[in-house]
């Protein structure tokens, strides 16, 4: 089954394949480095600047990319976007500008405040919920928060319901080594009965980019899916065998908290071979497409990129499948 994101991105493939290169349709903003979490698989725990971006530095990027064609943004990152002082007034900028806005968090921050400001003009936020039970979640996230995520989880389903926001509420679970198929059923109950919109699960990795073995198989984590008959329940697979060297990342493109520009999301680890500039000291317009953008993706090693389970990867998968049936003929 063709995931209904490629279709989306079909006409920068089209341009991709033409010409090498399209405008990025997303760009992944990363507002801050700080983080109120200490994960224990988290990549960033080595990054311990805690440096964050000015307000008017992000005005700045959001104006570029809005100039530039970006469609939408995803807050995210190497620390809780949540932290970042006046995201409220941030999200509502994105909005006057005609971005689509997604945001992950970990969910402490998420205020009624944050719910109204974010839930008006988002699209999409997702909460991460690796545990419903309080002495998993405070060993896996290393604080005892799981009460109060749950609760502003709960909330946020309120207040789309309450002011009819067409915002898409969801919750992403890393499977760690030690969860359990009840465990599991757990989050399905408590994402069931807040009528959350999709779960995705993903296995959590450590800092040397191994993933987590779990204790159960891939098998019966989706007989136990598909028992539910339910919707609202995302797929997420294991990694991919790559084929050929990614030519699909100009999709998107990624923007850290100090304004650097890279390739795409799973830079971790190779940041200099995947950085192509500043938005601090270069304009975007300038990056995109020059030189060092073009010699970083024609530098991107495979075997490094299936360290990583990207979706990216199996969108291209997917795209070639599609050019060589003959379903996509623009080339």
């Amino acid at each position: 089954m063709i995931n209904p994101t490629l279709y989306a991105l079909k006409t920068e493939i089209e341009q991709i394949k033409l010409n090498g290169l399209c405008k990025p349709r997303m760009a992944i903003l990363y507002p801050t480095y700080k983080c109120n979490q200490s994960c224990s698989y988290c990549f960033f725990k080595s990054n311990e600047s805690g440096h964050a971006m000015d307000y008017d530095g992000i005005k700045n990027i959001i104006d570029q990319l809005a100039d530039y064609g970006v469609q939408s943004i995803e807050y995210c990152g190497g620390g809780e976007p949540l932290m970042f002082p006046g995201i409220e007034e941030i999200f509502e900028y994105a909005a006057s500008k005609g971005l689509r806005q997604g945001l992950l968090t970990n969910g402490v921050l998420f205020s009624d405040g944050i719910a109204h400001a974010f839930l008006k003009h988002g699209t999409y936020v997702r909460f991460s919920l690796d545990s419903v039970n309080d002495e998993m979640y405070k060993k896996l996230r290393g604080v005892d928060d799981c009460a109060i995520v749950k609760m502003n989880i709960e909330n946020a389903v309120m207040h789309k319901q309450k002011y009819d926001y067409l915002c898409q509420i969801s919750i992403k679970v890393g499977m760690h080594k030690d969860a359990t198929l009840e465990e599991i059923q757990a989050i399905f109950d408590f994402a069931y009965g807040k009528r959350i919109y999709s779960i995705q699960l993903k296995n959590l990795w450590d800092k040397n980019g191994n993933y987590y073995n779990v204790t159960h198989s891939r098998a019966d984590i989706f007989r136990l899916i598909n028992s539910w008959g339910i919707r609202f329940v995302k797929k997420i697979g294991t990694k991919k065998k790559m084929r050929e060297r990614c030519w699909i990342n100009p999709v998107q493109l990624t923007i850290d908290a100090y304004g650097d520009v890279f390739l795409c999301c799973y830079y971790q680890g190779r940041e200099d071979s995947h950085k192509i500039g500043n938005m601090f000291k270069e304009k975007l317009s300038d990056i995109w497409g020059g030189e060092k953008h073009k010699s970083q993706i024609n530098k991107t090693k495979i075997y490094e990129c299936m360290k990583h389970d990207c979706r990216f990867m199996r969108y291209m998968d997917q795209a070639r499948h599609q050019i060589k049936m003959g379903e996509w003929n623009f080339v």
